[in-house]
């Protein structure tokens, strides 16, 4: 008896797009987000002004995020980055070294001596997180008062002092924060007359709120008033 076997034909594995991918690791909203946005490539390389995905397809850069501000693979970073990286990539957090000096230096001699001396950071939020610590330990108060349409980064002290996060009221100590508009200086005065701010922060530039600029004699204002 002759007995013959069919083989199914195979069925061709589908390749995941990027995007599936995508919201697989970084969750399914942020998947969605690309999608509907019409951001379906992948961001492949930079050049200038110019980012180019994986499909070919050019794409303007109007973001300036850090470096980008001098355009994507300037020369003088990519000439400093590979220098630097050639001989001491990362610090050991023990030692000193000659390029954070230098740049401390360069900075103090941009704004003048700050107090207790420069502190660096990693992310603007960071930075934030720092001043309010201080500005709270020097002054022994704890209030802070900021600007309507701020905006100063998504950690918790950070988060407090922008504007429109009430939603996320849970995650930090917004009760110890005032907001007035720029520009209002009786709302300043009567607020600082409460004796217990520890310090004013904004932007001398609102990003978040619409590319505001705040006016300088306000500003010059506010560090003229005595907290």
């Amino acid at each position: 008896m002759n007995s013959h076997v069919m083989t199914a034909p195979a069925v061709p594995v589908r390749k995941s797009s990027f995007v599936e991918r995508y919201g697989a690791v970084f969750g399914r909203e942020q998947g969605l987000m690309l999608r509907m946005a019409g951001l379906t490539a992948a961001e492949h390389s930079a050049q200038g002004s110019w980012i180019t995905d994986d499909t070919g397809r050019r794409w303007l850069d109007f973001g300036s995020f850090g470096l980008h501000l001098l355009g994507h693979r300037h020369p003088a970073v990519v000439a400093a980055l590979t220098r630097q990286v050639t001989s001491l990539g990362l610090s050991s957090r023990i030692l000193a070294n000659e390029p954070s000096l230098s740049a401390a230096e360069r900075l103090v001699a941009c704004v003048g001596r700050p107090g207790n001396g420069v502190l660096y950071g990693n992310s603007g939020s960071e930075v934030i997180e720092a001043a309010l610590k201080l500005v709270r330990m020097q002054t022994g108060k704890r209030r802070i008062i900021a600007l309507t349409h701020a905006y100063h980064g998504r950690t918790s002290g950070a988060l407090a002092v922008s504007y429109g996060y009430r939603g996320h009221a849970s995650l930090m100590h917004a009760e110890d924060v005032v907001f007035i508009d720029a520009g209002d200086l009786d709302a300043a005065r009567k607020t600082l007359a409460e004796g217990d701010i520890a310090a004013v922060i904004a932007e001398p530039v609102q990003g978040e709120g619409g590319i505001r600029p705040v006016d300088l004699s306000f500003l010059g204002e506010q560090g003229s008033l005595r907290l």
